[in-house]
C-alpha cells in the first residue's frame, strides 16, 4: 500500500490458542510483541515409545482438525463466551470419527507455571521454553487421539527463529508472531482441497 489514503480490511480474526486446532473467530484482539494475545500458547506433542518427543501439527496428524476450540470462563463454564476480554480459559472439543460422544475439556489460558515441569521445546531447530501441563490434560488428548500425547504452555515465550536461510527468505510460519494472508490466497489453497472433494 503505497499510498497513505488506502486502509487495510481485516476481513476475518482468528487466534489458535492450541496450535494446529481449529482457530477461534474473534471480533477484536490485542497486537502484542509475541503476536495476537492467547494465540498459541499451548502445543501438543507425541510422547514416541522410545521416550522422545515430536511436536504435533494437522498436515502429520489431520485427526486435530475434528477438535474445536472456544473462549470460556473457568468460573462459569456454562457461559457462552464471545470476547476475548471475558476470557480465561479455552473448551476444547473433540468429535471422534466413529461418532461416539463428543468429549470436552477446559485448560486456563494462563496456568500456575510455578507448579509446572519446564521442558525444553524445538520448532523448526528454533528453540524456547514450554511447560508441561501435566497428566490430566496430557490422558484427556491422549485417549483422543489413540496414542500418548502432552500438552505444553508456551505463554508468552517465542521461539527464537534461526537457521541458515537466505536473508531474503521468510522464516516458517509455524514460528511467527503473526500472520496476514489474503482471500485471494486462502481461496487459492483451499481450491486443490474441494477439487478434490474435501470441503
Amino acid at each position: 500500500m503505497d499510498d497513505p489514503s488506502e486502509t487495510l480490511n481485516i476481513s476475518a480474526l482468528y487466534i489458535y490458542p492450541i496450535k494446529s486446532l481449529r482457530g477461534v473467530s474473534l471480533q477484536h484482539a490485542t497486537l502484542t510483541a509475541q503476536g495476537l494475545a492467547y494465540d498459541r500458547r499451548f502445543m501438543l506433542r507425541e510422547i514416541k515409545s522410545d521416550g522422545t518427543r515430536r511436536n504435533m501439527a494437522c498436515y502429520h496428524d489431520p485427526l486435530m482438525v475434528r477438535f474445536i476450540q472456544s473462549l470460556a470462563r473457568l468460573d462459569r463454564r456454562d457461559l457462552a463466551v464471545t470476547s476475548i476480554d471475558d476470557a480465561d480459559a479455552v473448551t476444547v472439543r473433540f468429535s471422534p470419527t466413529d461418532g461416539s460422544a463428543e468429549k470436552a475439556i477446559t485448560i486456563p489460558l494462563a496456568p500456575e507455571i510455578a507448579k509446572l515441569k519446564q521442558t525444553a521445546i524445538s520448532m523448526h531447530g528454533c528453540p524456547t521454553i514450554g511447560y508441561e501441563m501435566g497428566p490430566s490434560y496430557n490422558q484427556w488428548f491422549s485417549n483422543c487421539f489413540g496414542k500418548d500425547v502432552e500438552l505444553i504452555f508456551v505463554g508468552h515465550n517465542r521461539w527464537k527463529v534461526l537457521g541458515n536461510l537466505s536473508p531474503n527468505a521468510a522464516p516458517t510460519s509455524g514460528v511467527l508472531p503473526s500472520i496476514l494472508s489474503t482471500i485471494s490466497s486462502v481461496a487459492g489453497l483451499a481450491k486443490p482441497a474441494i477439487e478434490d472433494g474435501h470441503e
